[in-house]
């Protein structure tokens, strides 16, 4: 199964309304979305590298 192919799910977390802010604004300042950096960050605890 290729990236394109790739399976997604959902993901509810619970976080303070602050961090929830940041976050969004963080993704919006970068161009990106949330869900992004979490998997950016999931590939990086995993070690895997971006293709």
């Amino acid at each position: 199964m290729n990236k394109t192919e790739e399976r997604k799910t959902t993901l509810n977390v619970s976080i303070s309304a602050e961090d929830k802010k940041f976050l969004k604004m963080f993704a919006l300042e970068h161009d990106t979305t949330v869900a992004a950096l979490i998997e950016a960050y999931v590939k990086k605890l995993r070690g895997e590298k971006k293709q």
